[in-house]
């Protein structure tokens, strides 16, 4: 920022938005040049999911936001959890994902043994 104004003479005045809803989200930084959230906007009109920085007209994405109705979310990967068993007192939500961390960590640690009974009766693990 202060180099634009030596460069240039005179300060970079901060994005004017018209409409509310284009808005940046707050406290979002550049990771380039480190501009703050008054310096950019949406690159790609109604998605919102590309913003463009004035100060070094660099490029990010704004990570997606959960799209589905899900009710539920996996803590470790993100992926909506689905209603696996419900009883009088519990309902289990279930991750269905063979990618989680979390399953592929417990996965890893069953021995010789688990892993030829996994193939076989693989409702007997939790993982």
């Amino acid at each position: 920022m202060p180099n634009y104004q030596k460069e240039r003479g005179h300060p970079l005045l901060p994005v004017n938005n018209k409409d509310l809803k284009t808005k940046a989200p707050k406290g979002s930084l550049c990771k380039v040049c480190g501009a703050k959230a008054e310096y950019l906007y949406f690159n790609d009109g109604k998605k919102r999911s590309q913003l463009k920085y004035k100060v070094c007209l660099s490029l990010s994405q704004i990570p997606p936001r959960h799209r589905n109705k899900a009710k539920y979310f996996c803590p470790h990967y993100g992926h909506s959890l689905y209603l696996w068993k419900e009883r009088k007192d519990v309902s289990i939500y279930k991750c269905d994902n063979d990618r989680c961390p979390s399953f592929l960590k417990n996965k890893a640690k069953l021995n010789f043994a688990e892993r030829l009974l996994t193939k076989v009766k693989s409702s007997q693990f939790k993982l």
